[in-house]
């Protein structure tokens, strides 16, 4: 009579000993798949042997960007039925269990392999971690743990706000579609870990069922899928925030003095160089890819943003040393006139055109003098009063040969401004055109129609080219000169400055817009963020 003992063994009354297994295995051939049939050639009845696998991942310990692989422990589990393993419960209640590597290979198991696996191993200590379990059935479940190195195709154009999808591709190395054929089971995927890689985070896993073709045939194969999302808190503060400090740090400069050479010079070149480390630095790590990547793109803008200060201030240098134009002229008209008043006995002593123009009432009292426009007009208010004081009031010079508007660029230009005639106080200056002039007038150089009263208002010009009688002219105080200045063009230092000013706006303004397009496009609008699983 036989007994089952827990070692899987049977005896006799007897004392002898004999081994379920070897019951089991008697006649029965290894190298046939367990649906193969003796009498079909030609493989037209028999139906390929169908295996059930699952993965039980342990963990994934690295993901490798510069050799583009990925390491993953995991138990491979597979499922199917061998009917020449049956064998009756009274020989055995409890299943066989298969522990050594003799023993397995005792049976017979799918051929499967993983096709994108750089190398693999089953792990052997402290005993090997391999195990097949065998029902009265004949259902066989194997099961055996593996780590493996898995090539993975990376791309890197959306670096470092990437998503990396991997797979692992198993099939039968032997055996096509008419003898075996591959499933996953219900619950064929489970990840027992929690924690997420250094770089990456595990964000969806999904199997597929396919065929691969070979010249052969076609052959079973399963494939399951991790998409993995770069961690990108640790590239925002290695890369990103410093990138935003260098830049606007850079925008100091704007307001620097133009004459500030060495420190808009300096700071240029220092947020440059730093820019340029700073680059070499986001690359660490990363293969050799010949197409654009976004940290590419960031960074390069960033570097252009930081360089263009430098040119920048060249643009405010050549405009800041860039002649006006008239204004070489003018200088010479200066020095001209510089001359001529220190050859002259006294300032006093030329008259007007419109005296020299007349063919009497020549009158000595009345007298000219510059003002030159280099001063302030607190300087120049305060000759006219001097002027005033002394010699009686002001008019202005006969315009009516000398267009007005030409007249006011030269004024604004030139170093030393036209003359201001001076008609003295007493009745005894007459000229052609009528009475003696009223004093307290002065003359406003931009009107050059009417002079300007003690109200503000304009009277009639006495020098008006028509040939009438002077205009009376309102009476006015001695001590008070009023005296419109016009407004100068503006220097080549001022239009230097405004430059300065105007980027102050524009740099933020065109960073800003960069920033609004690079995030919108790189987080949200580019279709490889949405790489992932296929619409079922």
């Amino acid at each position: 009579m036989l007994e089952i003992r827990g070692g899987g063994g049977l005896c006799d009354g007897a004392g002898g000993k004999q081994n379920l297994l070897d019951i089991v295995l008697q006649g029965y051939d290894i190298d046939k798949w367990p649906t193969f049939q003796e009498g079909d050639l030609e493989n037209e009845l028999t139906e390929p042997t169908r295996a059930n696998l699952s993965l039980d991942i342990m963990f994934i310990s690295s993901i490798d960007v510069q050799a583009m692989d990925l390491t993953i422990d995991f138990y491979l589990n597979q499922r199917w039925r061998d009917a020449r393993l049956q064998y009756p419960q009274n020989l055995s209640k409890r299943k066989i269990v298969l522990r050594t590597v003799e023993q397995i290979k005792r049976i017979w198991t799918p051929d499967t392999y993983m096709v994108n696996a750089k190398s693999a191993n089953f792990h052997e200590v402290t005993t090997p971690n391999r195990l097949v379990y065998i029902d009265h059935d004949g259902n066989v479940m194997y099961s055996a743990r593996i780590t493996a190195k898995l090539a993975c195709e990376m791309h890197f154009g959306m670096y470092p706000v990437d998503t990396q999808v991997c797979h692992l591709h198993l099939a039968s190395y032997a055996y096509t579609t008419s003898h075996l054929k591959f499933h996953w089971t219900e619950e064929a995927i489970t990840y027992g870990s929690t924690e997420d890689l250094n770089q990456f985070t595990l964000a969806d896993k999904w199997t597929e069922e396919s065929e691969d073709k070979y010249p052969d045939g076609y052959y079973p194969c399963l494939r399951v899928h991790f998409k993995f999302k770069r961690n990108f808190g640790h590239h925002l503060i290695q890369t990103y925030l410093p990138t935003v400090l260098i830049v606007t740090i850079s925008w100091v400069s704007f307001f620097l003095e133009a004459a500030a050479i060495p420190a808009r010079v300096s700071l240029g070149i220092t947020t440059f160089l730093t820019m340029i480390t700073l680059n070499s630095g986001a690359k660490v790590g990363l293969p050799p890819v010949s197409y654009v990547k976004a940290i590419d793109i960031w960074m390069l803008a960033c570097t252009f943003f930081v360089f263009s200060t430098l040119w920048h201030y060249v643009l405010v240098c050549v405009v800041s040393r860039r002649p006006i134009p008239g204004a070489a002229a003018s200088a010479r008209n200066s020095s001209q006139n510089s001359k001529n008043r220190a050859s002259r006995p006294s300032t006093f002593s030329q008259r007007p055109p419109s005296e020299m123009m007349a063919s009497q009432h020549h009158s000595p009292n009345c007298v000219k003098h510059r003002l030159v426009n280099g001063g302030s007009p607190e300087v120049q208010l305060h000759e006219l009063s001097a002027l005033h004081h002394t010699v009686g009031h002001v008019s202005s010079p006969d315009f009516s040969r000398h267009p007005a508007p030409q007249r006011i660029k030269d004024r604004s230009d030139s170093a030393v401004s036209e003359p201001i005639w001076i008609l003295r106080s007493d009745a005894s200056c007459k000229t052609n055109f009528g009475p003696p002039t009223s004093p307290g007038v002065m003359y406003n150089p931009i009107d050059m129609e009417s002079p300007i009263n003690d109200e503000g208002k304009k009277a009639s010009s006495p020098l008006a080219p028509n040939g009438g009688a002077l205009a009376a002219v309102q009476p006015r105080r001695k001590k008070l000169c009023r005296c419109q200045c016009m407004a100068t063009a503006e220097t080549a230092k001022d239009r230097a400055k405004r430059i300065d000013i105007y980027a102050r706006w524009l740099y933020p303004l065109a960073f800003l817009l960069f920033n609004v397009v690079y995030w919108g496009y790189y987080l949200n609008l580019n279709p490889e963020s949405m790489r992932g699983r296929p619409a079922s």
